[in-house]
């Protein structure tokens, strides 16, 4: 059960009554939250915080730095939800979360009503807009079966698979529901749909996650990729290695009709179709985001479109990816941001950055840890001033 819900003592708003956006910032180890002024809205207390749906947070605290740990809901504006007194939650992800109680997980709605309990030794993975993926009589991360139910509590894939995942689940990332579960028996590889049915056989060594209707399959050491429906759209043609990279995305997946492969320590783009649009002549590449892909040639890293056309020539030491019309980039050991064009919004000064999410990008400048937002202007947390104390 909830133990207890409380609001902060003042919510912060702008001359024209805009809600201030709260953005978290970790100090000494423990994480807290400023508004865009800099001020503090919640100060350091979580051992770490999760973005939650909806623009709001979950923080955490264990039990070493509290008489009991404890998981705040926070919403957009710094007040706390909903506090729960354990120390493993999940942050929502289309309307619903989980919080362990005891020694079952408890899976709620956005007003925090419960939904159902899962039964003791139910470990809940990956929620989507329809399933929640389950990993039951588990003791280790590699033991137990798996299965998912749905909002109702009700098993839809039953418990006999060795894993599964959901395919575009996460809101975050994609707006799409979830159309197909990879899922792993016996050492093989297929997928169903959200009710549950087989709809590719259990035969690959393995499946990439599904982005764009598409997945990458493995048959007989090599890689090929197939639609939704399980039709092989190409040969298994690219070797192991050509799922890693340096700095590539971390799974293979198809992002804007390209995927980034590799071959021979070069890196090269497939196409949905699984055929090779652009042959292996990069040391290295990110997936396109926003129309451009970070690439590097020669040891300097530069942009290009889905023409493979240079738009910003090579000469950083390292890039990111654009988002929200800005890009990540690494020049004599700094890091700076340039727009869609290449010119600077911020010239290279800082020591860590990350990309721009909200409008808002964090960074690290002489150990001082803020934000610069889409004018360049920077944010770092007040000296003094700590308010909306919880």
């Amino acid at each position: 059960m909830p133990i207890m819900t409380y609001k902060s003592r003042s919510s912060y708003f702008d001359g024209k009554g805009r809600i201030l956006r709260m953005l978290p910032i970790q100090d000494e180890g423990k994480w807290g939250f400023i508004h865009e002024t800099g001020r503090w809205l919640i100060t350091p207390r979580y051992q770490s915080v999760r973005p939650d749906e909806g623009g709001g947070w979950l923080g955490m605290v264990n039990g070493q730095e509290a008489a009991a740990p404890f998981c705040d809901y926070l919403d957009r504006e710094g007040r706390c939800l909903q506090r729960y007194e354990t120390a493993f939650a999940r942050p929502f992800q289309w309307g619903w979360a989980a919080v362990l109680i005891r020694d079952r997980f408890q899976i709620i709605d956005r007003s925090f009503q419960p939904l159902f309990k899962l039964h003791a030794g139910m470990l809940p993975l990956d929620m989507g807009q329809e399933l929640l993926v389950i990993q039951a009589d588990y003791t280790t991360p590699k033991d137990g079966v798996w299965g998912a139910c749905s909002r109702q509590g009700n098993v839809v894939i039953p418990f006999e698979y060795d894993y599964l995942e959901l395919g575009d689940s996460a809101p975050f990332d994609s707006e799409e529901p979830v159309q197909r579960v990879i899922a792993a028996k016996q050492g093989l590889f297929g997928a169903l749909d959200p009710k549950g049915r087989e709809v590719i056989p259990c035969r690959y060594e393995q499946l990439r996650g599904f982005r764009e209707n598409r997945a990458f399959y493995r048959k007989n050491g090599l890689w090929g990729v197939l639609d939704e429906e399980g039709q092989e759209l190409s040969e298994a043609l690219f070797p192991d290695e050509a799922m890693w990279g340096a700095f590539s995305e971390p799974e293979l997946s198809f992002y804007q009709g390209f995927a980034v492969v590799f071959s021979g320590g070069k890196a090269g783009f497939a196409n949905r179709q699984g055929r090779l649009a652009l042959d292996f002549i990069y040391d290295d590449a990110l997936a396109f985001r926003e129309g451009r892909s970070a690439v590097c040639r020669e040891g300097q890293w530069g942009y290009i479109d889905e023409n493979f056309a240079w738009v910003v020539p090579p000469g950083f030491e390292a890039a990111g990816s654009y988002a929200q019309g800005a890009a990540p980039v690494c020049r004599d050991g700094r890091w700076g941001f340039i727009r869609s064009d290449g010119s600077w919004l911020v010239m290279p000064k800082y020591e860590q950055v990350q990309s721009f999410q909200d409008g808002y990008a964090m960074i690290s400048s002489a150990g001082r840890k803020g934000y610069v937002d889409l004018k360049g202007h920077e944010i770092f947390p007040a000296a003094e001033g700590m308010a909306g104390n919880l």
